[in-house]
């Protein structure tokens, strides 16, 4: 006889497999779809900062500094975007961000040491759901990442991009970078995978 409150085992995987799942998801999506973005801010307006490379952790409150170190208010900026370790500025206009940026390079004390900051291009980002795998074999490559994303999805076109990280030298790492339009099902249930010998972990 089943104890009251307990669940099957039917009930407590519903959400990762069967007609439930594909409902819940369906929902969920057309619940997404419903809600209204923001309007995307002009990029004509937005001045990128790199993380100096000593710097431990490049924060808000120093990016806050950054801008009020030349005597500009904070009411100038719109949003900060963290993007790669760095941050996008965006500002309410164009001539804001002109007068941000003509300010670098220049040298700003963080904590009990000065560091140099710069303006560079901002990377490009992908958007969608972010997978790390690590663990994989040595001398890994891009596009053997990328078959391993594909067996994983649903679709190939579900696959936004995938690579293996990179050190901050360009040495090429053990971990991996996958980008989905749509979360694999397959990971929803375990968050390893054996590939031959290899015991692949995602995060």
């Amino acid at each position: 006889m089943e104890r009251a409150g307990a669940s099957s085992p039917a009930q407590e995987g519903f959400l990762h497999t069967g007609k439930a799942f594909n409902v819940y998801q369906a929902k969920l999506l057309r619940a997404l779809a419903a809600i209204e973005q923001p309007t995307l801010v002009d990029p004509a307006a937005g001045v990128y900062i790199p993380k100096p490379a000593l710097l431990p952790a490049f924060w808000e409150n120093t990016a806050d500094n950054l801008v009020l170190s030349i005597g500009m208010p904070l009411t100038c900026v719109k949003v900060y975007e963290k993007c790669l370790g760095g941050y996008l500025f965006h500002f309410t206009d164009s001539t804001c961000a002109k007068e941000f940026k003509s300010s670098f390079p220049r040298d700003l004390k963080v904590g009990m040491k000065v560091h140099h900051f710069v303006v560079d291009d901002a990377p490009t980002i992908h958007e969608g759901i972010r997978v790390r795998v690590v663990r994989l074999p040595p001398m890994t490559d891009k596009a053997t990442v990328r078959k391993i994303a594909e067996v994983l999805s649903l679709n190939d076109d579900d696959v936004v991009m995938a690579d293996v990280l990179k050190s901050k030298g360009g040495v090429p790492t053990e971990k991996g970078i996958m980008i989905f339009k749509v979360a694999p099902v397959q990971l929803l249930r375990s968050n390893s995978l054996m590939w031959g010998k290899t015991k692949l972990i995602f995060y």
